[in-house]
């Protein structure tokens, strides 16, 4: 999907840019009873003020509200959406405009995302999982690492493609060949590497046994030559134990490579020892990783650059993980791809939203649950409204 439609969304309102959209609503014209924009921004409230995880919760937000959310964006309105027929309208919501919308508004500037790492990664919706199946609808996603804004974000169904395809089909499409991208090994492909090599961007992507002949290879040439640059980080204290971290950079302009990695460009491998002790200093073990990348280091400023973005691409992780723990993603269920979808790009939009308060997310959603005025205030704040 191409993110890259001209909407100068700045000069608008999100609900304004809704009512003007008219390629969003994918209802029979008969058969429109209830105002999408209305519905839309009413779940967009309810997941603020902590109603994710089902969709009866959603529901009865849109209910008790109803009067005040009307008031707001349907004077007209006359009564609420029932529950059998939410999802029958949010399966109708066009998923890719919608998404587009969202990340062109909200999302990380396309303006900048050449000058920042880039993290990508996909996450398992298990609320799509039909029974007796054991895969269902996957959201794949590309972040800023410093500020964990979406620049780009998708969906696939795991039944029928794979997420290799789908970070590479998400990268081609929204013009990302060329950026600077860290991925798990998972993307570690000559197709991949190739691509975004002859796009001239530059990839961080670790290395693990699913590439088992490079990783012997690699491993090797850290036993045979010395490290050209070495960064010790300083320890971390969590949990009353601490963690060591040392990078290491080591180039492979001279390894002997397999014909497949012939136009991949591999040239550099980071080393990273992560060494850990309990409170009292005692040895409690430790774990390398690798890494390989096309990034040409001359000096240590340009290895420091890289094993920064080794630690950034865990961004990616922590919007995953607060997709978890705050919003209850795998506990919403629905076997519906398009109200996934829908629902998703929501949680996106709320964590973008939410994401620079100088109070938590979980604290900010309770008081927007109690005070809905504020959560009026909030949103005109974030010219939501």
């Amino acid at each position: 999907m191409t993110l890259t439609d001209s909407f100068q969304p700045q000069d608008k309102a999100f609900f304004t840019l809704l009512q003007q959209q008219t390629d969003l609503d994918l209802r029979d014209i008969r058969g429109k009873r209830h105002p999408m924009p209305l519905v839309l921004m009413g779940v967009l409230m309810a997941m603020l003020a902590g109603r994710d995880g089902s969709l009866s919760s959603i529901h009865r937000y849109l209910v008790n509200q109803f009067e005040v959310l009307a008031a707001h964006f349907q004077p007209a309105a006359k009564k609420p959406i029932s529950r059998a027929q939410l999802p029958r309208l949010l399966a109708l919501v066009n998923p890719q405009r919608f998404l587009a919308l969202v990340v062109q508004t909200y999302g990380f500037p396309l303006s900048q995302h050449q000058q920042s790492w880039l993290a990508g990664d996909g996450k398992e919706l298990r609320g799509s999982i039909a029974p007796g199946h054991t895969r269902g609808l996957s959201c794949v996603s590309i972040v800023d690492q410093q500020s964990q804004l979406p620049l780009a974000q998708g969906y696939y169904d795991g039944r029928k493609q794979g997420e290799r395809t789908s970070i590479l089909n998400l990268l081609t499409d929204n013009g990302l060949l060329c950026c600077k991208v860290s991925l798990d090994a998972l993307h570690l492909t000559p197709k991949l590497l190739t691509a975004i090599a002859q796009q001239r961007g530059c990839y961080l992507i670790g290395l693990k046994s699913n590439q088992h002949q490079l990783l012997r290879s690699c491993i090797l040439q850290t036993l045979v030559k010395p490290a050209q640059f070495v960064q010790i980080d300083q320890p971390e204290h969590k949990h009353g134990r601490h963690q060591e971290r040392e990078y290491r950079y080591y180039s492979l302009a001279d390894l002997a490579l397999d014909k497949r990695w012939s136009k991949a460009a591999l040239g550099t491998l980071i080393q990273v020892k992560r060494t850990r002790y309990d409170g009292a200093g005692r040895l409690l073990g430790y774990t390398e990783s690798y890494y390989v990348s096309n990034a040409g280091v001359a000096c240590q400023s340009e290895a420091t650059t890289l094993y920064k973005a080794v630690r950034g691409h865990w961004r990616v992780e922590v919007m995953h993980y607060r997709r978890d723990v705050i919003f209850w993603e795998d506990s919403f269920r629905s076997l519906q791809s398009g109200v996934q979808q829908v629902i998703g790009t929501f949680r996106t939009l709320s964590l973008c939203l939410l994401d620079r308060l100088s109070t938590s997310m979980t604290h900010q959603m309770d008081r927007f649950s109690d005070r809905i005025t504020e959560l009026f205030d909030f949103m005109r704040v974030k010219r939501l409204l």
